[in-house]
């Protein structure tokens, strides 16, 4: 159901949401994600880590886990990070105990996948000394809304997507510019 084009739009959803949070052409922006889910993003992580965008690949998170974290991070110094809430609040647990903090300055982490918990933002905000940000999105229809810099809310990106709610509060989206597989009062499941 994806395209080469809706990848390349989906791409540059991520880093308008980077460029809004202050990301700037040329620096880093890392992405932390598991392997065997994403196993195929071999290719992909070579390419993107020669365009400056690392990406950390772990098979669980645990203190040698956090440590080569930190290394990357410390050396490839980027300024926005993008990785699911959990993942990077378990590196956060193990950051604290070994009493680890990122040598370079962090402008912003951009959570999605999942539910994004006030504790979780507290003790990444803590650990990362930066502001965590929400992003609302699926495989099937991309980003679909992105906190802002005040955190109050979620805003659409009406430009990719049409949200509304059924008469359950379920989220039903239809995608805008989406031609080869367009999905029109699609029920998210959210």
């Amino acid at each position: 159901y994806r395209t080469k084009e809706s990848g390349i739009v989906f791409l540059l959803q991520f880093i308008e949401c980077a460029k809004y949070h202050g990301w700037e052409e040329g620096e880093a922006f890392m992405v932390c994600m598991q392997e065997g889910v994403y196993s195929q993003l071999g290719l992909i992580k070579k390419v993107l880590s020669l365009f400056g965008f690392p990406m950390f690949m772990f098979k669980r998170i645990d203190k040698q886990c956090a440590q080569r974290f930190i290394k990357l991070l410390n050396k490839s110094k980027p300024t926005i990070i993008f990785s699911f809430p959990s993942y990077l609040s378990e590196l956060s647990v193990h950051l604290q105990n070994q009493q680890s903090e990122p040598k370079s300055k962090i402008k912003a982490i951009l959570c999605a996948g999942e539910m994004l918990f006030d504790h979780q933002r507290k003790m990444m905000e803590d650990v990362f000394k930066t502001k965590i940000y929400n992003l609302y999105g699926s495989n099937e229809m991309g980003l679909m809304a992105m906190e802002c810099k005040k955190q109050n809310n979620l805003h659409i990106f009406e430009k990719y997507v049409y949200l509304e709610n059924d008469n359950k509060g379920q989220i039903l989206g239809t995608t805008l510019g989406e031609f080869y597989m367009p999905l029109i009062k699609y029920n998210v499941g959210d």
